[in-house]
């Protein structure tokens, strides 16, 4: 019997706190009483129309779950789209709360993080080192080697756990340039949750990294900070420095002005905090908060492209320039002890021969007299340590090469290949180059079966066939260049001030009419590969929606009309392409062949035809072509 009382009170408990949830809504969000009410006379509103109740079913509404109510009343999807769109370009939550003053910053800041996707991960950040660009190297090998492949040591992908035949390639995203903070539509983001749902055997990540090893020269180091998306985290900082740099960002966050007795103070950022913090918004992409579980749940192969290189060199220069700066300051200080002693007149004869082997260590302790193999060395070691830290932040994580790098779908062949001077090149025409280029692969016929060309800042999804020579060969091979995969409309809103885009190599990239970011999926059908491109505005598109999406329809329900274009025929020509059908020793052309096919499959019926239109552009039979 006190069992049925105790469950028939909380019964109208809950029935009464519903009820005042409810009027809580009409009151703020129908009626609006707090444009005309401050927060606390909103709340004594409810007391004084729900006391006799509360107290009467001993109900507690305290102001704290006022305050909670009253948040959840007030977070309506327009006010939410508000807030997501200022937090996206990089607005402080302060700055939402100046117009919205009662919701609690703590409250604020909670929700910042979901649109962000701020997942957080235990690491040391790194250990203050005096020196420009100078990394703790001492625990990295100095005889690392990166891995290598080659036509026929291929990685090998196999699918497993029911994943299909495909792979994706996803080039140039550039972390640590200009971006949206939603990670909604962050581009990486979109394209490993489409991955995921595709149930794509792998994703091969190229081109990573964007950050700034220059040393300074002038106004340009400022210029080239526009283009930097960097937002660093106070735990990514020494913890040194970590408390005055809280206190310059919260005061910055605030808008208070600087007082008579406060000084204008910067707020200074090593290159290896930078980098250990992109390594942190990389860890946040790939894992899903608050579990922290993967993006993607199949192999992720990083191919290390031009921006790792670049930055594993200055890593390893300038880390080794250190020690070599630190080798010149001995030595000029001994000099001087030396010089002084010999013009004192206190210094013998053996003295002053040994300044003269002190001038002469201080003349070979230059930059450019370090060993080659001392440079190999530093080198081995900055590579060491990138590779570690992408390990330790992307999931199921393998570096498969750097360079050139081979892979092998179901049987088939693909080469990876950066062009030349892929850092500083922006061109639409990488791939009529890599073709012109070709002909020794054909001639020694060690052509792939398809050709990825992966420039930093690839333009767009182009593609071609190269016709193979060879025994063995019944398809020409196809060539492809992989376009960034970076939300060039965000970068380009960002930087409209600048004047001359051309300056910078990203800029010169999406400012041109025909920059089209996305994805390429390499598929293998039957033993065949084929090549498809996806657009960024399709994943943010789709990726916006991919809650909704059930994850038994991994594809997509769109309809497809299926063409076969069968052009330059050439009935007639010595040098047309013959096949022999191995049953029947009749000798056909590629055109008959095909149909023979699909006779033999029973497919030339109308209710089977695979195809809904067959088109034939020009040049059926052999004839003179002088037009």
């Amino acid at each position: 019997m006190a069992k049925k009382k105790s469950d028939s009170a909380q019964a109208q408990k809950k029935e009464l706190a519903e009820r005042m949830k409810q009027t809580l809504i009409h009151l703020v969000v129908i009626q609006k009483r707090l444009h005309d009410l401050k927060t606390s006379e909103v709340y004594g509103l409810m007391m004084e129309m729900f006391r006799d109740e509360c107290r009467e079913k001993k109900y507690a509404y305290p102001r704290s779950v006022f305050d909670q109510r009253l948040q959840e009343a007030l977070w309506t999807k327009e006010i939410h789209q508000v807030f997501v769109e200022m937090v996206a370009v990089g607005k402080p939550v302060e700055k939402f709360q100046e117009y919205y003053p009662y919701f609690p910053l703590e409250y604020l800041r909670k929700e910042e993080k979901k649109v962000t996707g701020e997942v957080s991960r235990k690491h040391t950040p790194p250990e203050f080192l005096p020196g420009i660009i100078r990394f703790d190297l001492s625990e990295e090998r100095d005889d690392y080697t990166l891995p290598t492949t080659s036509m026929k040591n291929p990685v090998a992908v196999i699918p497993t756990n029911g994943r299909s035949k495909s792979i994706d390639l996803i080039n140039g995203v550039h972390i640590g340039s200009l971006y949206k903070r939603d990670i909604k539509q962050n581009a990486l983001r979109c394209a490993l949750s489409e991955a995921e749902q595709q149930k794509r055997a792998a994703v091969v990540l190229t081109n990573i990294i964007y950050i700034d090893t220059k040393k300074a020269a002038g106004p340009t180091m400022f210029e080239r900070a526009l283009l930097s998306g960097v937002d660093i985290d106070v735990e990514s900082l020494d913890p040194d420095y970590r408390d005055v740099a809280k206190r310059l960002l919260e005061r910055r966050s605030s808008g208070r002005p600087l007082s008579k007795d406060e000084k204008e103070e910067l707020l200074y950022v090593t290159l290896a905090e930078i980098f250990r913090d992109l390594m942190g918004g990389l860890f946040s992409i790939f894992h899903k908060p608050p579990k922290k579980s993967p993006e993607f749940n199949g192999n992720v192969y990083v191919i290390l492209g031009a921006p790792e290189a670049r930055l594993a060199v200055a890593i390893g220069y300038w880390t080794a320039r250190y020690p070599n700066f630190q080798k010149q300051k001995d030595l000029d200080l001994e000099i001087r002890a030396a010089e002084q002693a010999v013009k004192q007149g206190y210094a013998t004869f053996a003295d002053k021969k040994r300044l003269e082997r002190l001038h002469k260590q201080r003349a070979r302790t230059n930059v450019t007299s370090i060993d080659k193999k001392e440079a190999r060395r530093y080198i081995a070691k900055a590579y060491s340590y990138i590779v570690r830290e992408l390990q330790g932040v992307i999931p199921n994580c393998k570096i498969i090469g750097s360079g050139t790098t081979h892979v092998q779908l179901d049987g088939n062949s693909i080469s990876f290949v950066p062009p030349a001077h892929a850092e500083s090149v922006v061109s639409p025409n990488l791939l009529a180059k890599y073709v012109d280029g070709s002909g020794v692969d054909i001639l020694e016929e060690t052509l792939p079966d398809v050709i990825v060309i992966t420039a930093p800042f690839g333009l767009r999804y182009a593609s071609t066939a190269i016709e193979r020579n060879g025994i063995g060969y019944d398809r020409p091979a196809l060539a492809c260049v992989a376009p960034m995969c970076l939300d060039g409309n965000f970068i380009r809103n960002e930087t409209v001030h600048l004047i001359d885009k051309s300056r910078h190599t990203l800029t010169k990239a999406i400012g041109r009419p025909d920059f089209q970011p996305g994805v390429l999926t390499i598929s293998s059908h039957n033993g065949i590969l084929s090549v498809d491109h996806t657009s960024l505005r399709v994943l943010q598109h789709r990726h916006g929606e991919s809650e909704k999406r059930s994850q038994k329809n991994a594809i997509p329900e769109e309809k497809y009309i299926n063409m076969l274009i069968l052009t330059d025929w050439h009935i007639g020509s010595q040098s047309r392409r013959t096949l022999i059908n191995p049953k029947t020793g009749e000798r056909l052309g590629v055109v008959e062949g095909i149909f023979r096919m699909l006779q033999r499959d029973g497919r030339c019926t109308p209710d089977r035809m695979p195809y809904h239109m067959i088109v034939v552009p020009d040049d059926i039979i052999q004839a003179h072509h002088f037009a």
